[in-house]
């Protein structure tokens, strides 16, 4: 029980992450050609 709440907690400090990452990259990139040099940037 424990091991999987730490494994919970692991996947969403990534996510977090992940997100944060996204957020900043939407941000200093406007949208040139839409949403795929964002992505292709990752």
């Amino acid at each position: 029980m424990i091991l999987f709440r730490l494994i919970l907690f692991t996947f969403f400090i990534t996510f977090l992450q992940l997100f944060f990452k996204f957020s900043r990259i939407i941000k200093s990139e406007p949208n040139r050609q839409g949403f795929c040099p964002t992505l292709e940037s990752l």
